[in-house]
């Protein structure tokens, strides 16, 4: 294993901590562990693996600091930290990565700051807006008596754009312990009376902010505690014990009982005594017109089974409600209807079959619907267009029929629509969807579309993804695709799209993947196609694209994928793919193979091709 130069292990479902022994790996190139349930900390000897180009972390459970031994890396390309639990100061020390690309830094949603100036002007080089999705205290926090109670104060933070809110704690000594005494319906609040503190007793008092699992992060994230103030109370006698309503802790138990409790992978504090539901596993609760009320409910991949009671319906003051990932059957039921608080509502990954009720056209304050993978049928409901709030509509793997209803474009604050792998009608596809100018990722891959791409999608110019493979498409590229130039993605793979590769191609700088294998285009590898410096993955496989390939494509430096498999290419194979370095990734390669026409050579080129595409000459 010490010469192992490549680890990924994506989207795996790993749990447990990070070894301290990767760090005898010292030449490894490529460390890919994102996408898992890893925590704990990030390891130090990490920064002992110098030869690192590739760190992708991103979306586990990783907690605590950033390591300020990662300023060793400073052959890294790429640096993926983003959607964990990471809090603090970030070590000035990353600055030194200046080998990282642009956008190639990913530290959002966690609750990372930096009061460096250099190494915020460096942060803000290589990852704009990064600062805009962290959790961090409030500032300018105070505490004042005000009647019986202490009204604490504070400077909300700049990222409210997702639900949660603000934990005020309680101790008698600055270093702690501190003891929860409630927290905010949101994170535009900036205030809360305290009251319940024995009289005469000196108090300190910090806010800490609390961001909700939300579809850029599945971890719930908590800042580090803000400064310390110092307050007493000379009248409150209150107790501090503060419980949720009788009705809504009927309705968590029975959600216990009904789903299997005793069998969740994670139960921790369930059915304890009164006042005590804000520390049991996925709740999280705050103060509604001065009463604790459950706001969340966050049960993902927790092996719940059953039904959800019809009791649930109880927590009228819920906001967000996540049972991804279980095997809950029966349904979507009908009385979330009654739910008209929520905003988050997530049932991806259930058993759950039947249709989507049209008692959900209540709930006219959700921003996200995922009811991915839920086995469902039926035709996709007209009246999801009324949900005016909507940003996130997923409704991909399931067996949804007919078409996609003209109403959906009142959605106008939709910024993810996902309803690829259906069984969705055959036909066009719809040209309206080009009004909905807030889109940044279309996804309508997997269904039955036929003829040509519409023009009018070029409106859509906020677009990051736009994968509309595994249809029935043809025509040619449509030159409307100049304008996306915010584009990162591009999926018209398994089409029977025709003609040659356009050179409108050139303007989407920001493109990291293309996607257009398995259609029937003609032509050459246009020089244009290398002006995508950016691009990561190239798929031009099983076309009958001819001529030789562009000797330009080796000064794609970030390239990592390179597939031009099954075409009519002839000619020398350029000696410039060498110079590519991602090929080093085993998990994606380079391959040639299938064109008949191709040669090298050069021995030393020959002898790479053999290694990286074996089989490339015939």
């Amino acid at each position: 294993m010490s010469n192992l130069v490549s680890l990924s292990l994506l989207f795996n479902q790993l749990t447990g901590a990070i070894p301290v022994e990767l760090g005898n790996l010292t030449k490894l190139t490529v460390l890919r562990l994102g996408y898992n349930q890893l925590s704990g900390t990030i390891p130090v000897e990490l920064g002992n693996m110098t030869d690192l180009n590739y760190v992708i972390l991103s979306s586990n459970q990783l907690t605590g600091a950033i390591p300020p031994e990662l300023g060793n890396l400073n052959k890294l390309n790429y640096l993926f930290l983003n959607a964990n639990q990471l809090k603090g100061c970030i070590p000035a020390s990353l600055a030194n990565l200046i080998n990282l690309s642009v956008w190639d830094l990913k530290i959002g949603y966690n609750a990372l700051y930096t009061d460096d100036p250099d190494l915020k002007i460096f942060l803000d080089g290589k990852t704009s807006g990064w600062e805009d999705t962290q959790t961090i205290a409030p500032i300018d926090v105070a505490a004042a008596v005000n009647g019986d109670a202490i009204q604490v104060s504070w400077t909300p933070i700049a990222f409210t754009a997702e639900t949660g809110g603000y934990r005020v704690l309680y101790g008698t000594s600055p270093q702690g312990p501190y003891t929860l005494c409630n927290s905010t319906v949101d994170k535009t609040v900036s205030q809360m009376d305290v009251s319940g503190l024995s009289p005469g007793i000196p108090y300190y008092i910090v806010v800490q902010t609390r961001t909700d699992a939300h579809a850029g992060n599945e971890n719930i994230v908590d800042s580090e505690y803000s400064v310390a103030v110092e307050a007493s109370n000379s009248s409150s006698t209150v107790t501090t014990t503060v419980s949720i309503p009788e009705e809504q802790r009927t309705a968590l138990t029975d959600l216990y009982t009904s789903t299997n409790g005793d069998a969740w992978k994670n139960s921790t504090g369930w059915n304890g005594d009164p006042g005590t539901e804000d520390t049991w596993y996925g709740v999280t609760t705050g103060l509604v017109n001065g009463v604790k009320q459950i706001l969340q409910v966050n049960l993902k991949d927790n092996n719940l089974s059953g039904e959800i009671p019809a009791g649930f319906a109880q927590l009228d003051h819920l906001r967000n409600l996540d049972l991804k990932g279980n095997q809950l059957t029966g349904g979507i039921p009908a009385w979330l209807g009654d739910m008209t608080n929520l905003q988050y509502l997530t049932l991806a990954g259930n058993p759950l079959g039947g249709t989507i009720p049209v008692e959900l056209a209540a709930l006219t304050n959700l921003k996200t619907m995922n009811f991915s993978g839920c086995d469902l049928t039926g035709t996709i409901p007209s009246w999801l267009g009324n949900m005016t709030n909507m940003e996130q509509l997923t409704l991909t793997g399931n067996g949804f029929t007919g078409t996609i209803p003209v109403e959906l474009a009142g959605m106008t604050k939709l910024k993810n629509l996902n309803l690829g792998d259906n069984n969705l009608d055959v036909g066009p596809i719809p040209t309206w969807l080009g009004t909905l100018t807030n889109l940044q990722y279309l996804q309508l891959y997997g269904n039955n579309y036929t003829g040509t791409i519409p023009a009018e999608l070029g409106n859509l110019v906020n677009l990051r993804t736009l994968h509309l493979g595994d249809n029935a498409l043809s025509g040619t590229l449509p030159a409307s695709l100049q304008t996306l130039t915010k584009l990162t993605k591009l999926d018209l793979n398994k089409n029977l799209i025709s003609g040659t590769l356009i050179p409108e191609l050139a303007a989407l700088v920001n493109l990291q993947y293309l996607y257009l294998h398995n259609n029937q285009l003609t032509g050459t590898i246009i020089p244009e196609i290398t002006f995508l410096t950016a691009l990561k993955g190239l798929n031009l496989s099983y076309n009958q694209l001819e001529g030789v390939i562009p000797p330009a494509l080796g000064y794609l430096i970030n390239l990592t994928s390179l597939k031009l498999s099954y075409n009519l290419l002839s000619g020398e194979v350029p000696v410039t793919l060498m110079s590519i370095s991602g090929f080093s990734a085993a998990v994606n390669r380079l391959s040639l193979v299938g064109n008949n026409g191709l040669s090298a050579t050069d021995q030393d080129l020959h002898d790479w091709l053999d290694l990286w595409s074996p089989g490339w000459d015939q």
